[in-house]
């Protein structure tokens, strides 16, 4: 599906829902005014902004939230959770002139499934899949959706495994397709399946790593993947084939305990960046070609009394973005160069401090990034974002 063109102005109604609702669920177009120049809200450089009010989702008194962003051709599809135990998705447009970026809701909440656990989101083109862990049936369900957040296909299990982390559905653009990581639900094994583009079975299980993890993350490399996992002891880094199959004599591990692990890739995709959080209050990285020996690792940011943790990657023209939350109810962000090291003016600085500050992520469209984050006020939830800008 993909954002068509029209001449005539859009009204904007109004249902205490900000943007426009598209009329079909089925994947049908959305039709957007883009006639007149940009719609939606303007994108002002490191400035919050409330896209979504959702409203009472009972996320008073949960305990656990997620957030899950993919970047679609239109804009972007986030996969969110707060306390009802249930999966819901909203779709969001972007457009640009001289300024820069605005974001404009198409669909604002759509309820996808009873089911909560960690999520993953990807995306190719318009086309987004969603993987959802479900504890209770001891499997993966994964969702294909339109770039509104809208199912476009109903749910397929993956029986028998469970997620890890929360960068566990990746985009093969190249090959059309899509990469779900999983670890084996009785233990002792991680592997990868492709999935097409409706979610279908391709390929799988291709063995990964032969232990279990708390988080693994895949990203196109070369002709195959570069691959991350984390556990308690150490990240390990293996290189793949375009089966998957994971190449033992490129394995490299990090020694040191490795929380969240999470993987980009270099603006010219030669060089990777690995981030994780330790047990120290800190948030690591080291970066290179995955080929070669990475580099030492160093922290970004975080101490005894600045705990750091859950850090997020994503790439633009400019560098690496690299995000973290600090204890309870702060966000920060630098911005790395393909060896991992801050780029003039782009080391670590906390960016925004709430106390309803529950989930985030960090995802990027073309040569913009955005925080994106989940806020809730006594019962009310919202859907907030930031534009971080390079130096």
């Amino acid at each position: 599906m993909r954002l068509r063109t029209i001449a005539v102005g859009l009204a904007l109604a109004g249902c205490g829902r900000i943007g426009y609702e598209p009329t079909s669920t089925d994947g049908g177009d959305v039709d957007v005014a883009v006639d007149a120049g940009p719609i939606g809200t303007f994108m002002a450089c490191d400035a919050p902004v409330l896209l979504i009010d959702l409203g009472d989702t009972g996320a008073g008194g949960a305990s656990s939230f997620y957030l899950d962003v993919a970047a679609t051709t239109t804009g972007f599809v986030a996969g969110w959770q707060a306390g009802s135990t249930q999966t819901h998705t909203s779709g969001l447009a972007i457009s640009s002139d001289a300024s820069g970026p605005y974001l404009h809701t198409i669909q604002s909440d759509s309820m996808l499934t009873v089911k909560e656990g960690p999520m993953a989101l990807a995306a190719i083109g318009d086309q987004v899949l969603l993987g959802v862990d479900d504890v209770n049936a001891d499997a993966l369900k994964v969702f294909p959706l339109a770039e509104t957040g809208y199912d476009r296909g109903g749910e397929v299990r993956i029986d028998g495994y469970r997620a890890r982390g929360h960068d566990w559905v990746t985009a093969d653009p190249a090959r059309g397709r899509f990469v779900v990581t999983a670890a084996a639900s009785t233990g002792g094994e991680t592997v990868a399946f492709t999935r097409d583009l409706d979610g279908n079975a391709a390929t799988g299980p291709a063995p990964l790593f032969p232990v279990d993890t708390e988080s693994v993350a895949a990203r196109p490399f070369g002709g195959g993947f570069a691959t991350i996992t984390g556990n308690s002891s150490n990240c390990d880094v293996v290189l793949t084939d375009s089966a998957l199959v994971a190449q033992d004599l490129s394995r490299q591990a990090i020694s040191m305990t490795c929380h969240n692990a999470s993987l980009a890739l270099s603006p010219d995709a030669t060089s990777m960046v690995a981030a994780w959080n330790c047990d120290n209050d800190a948030v690591w990285t080291t970066g290179g070609p995955p080929t070669g020996a990475l580099p030492p690792y160093h922290a970004v940011y975080g101490d005894g009394t600045n705990s750091a943790s859950n850090p997020r990657l994503g790439t633009t023209s400019a560098g690496v973005w690299f995000a973290f939350q600090v204890t309870g109810d702060r966000l920060g962000r630098a911005l790395l160069g393909p060896d991992a090291e801050p780029l003039p003016g782009g080391d670590a600085a906390i960016v925004y401090t709430s106390t309803g500050f529950r989930a985030y992520d960090l995802a990027t469209h073309g040569d913009d990034a955005f925080l994106f984050w989940i806020e809730v006020n006594a019962s009310i939830t919202q859907l907030w974002s930031m534009r971080l800008c390079p130096p």
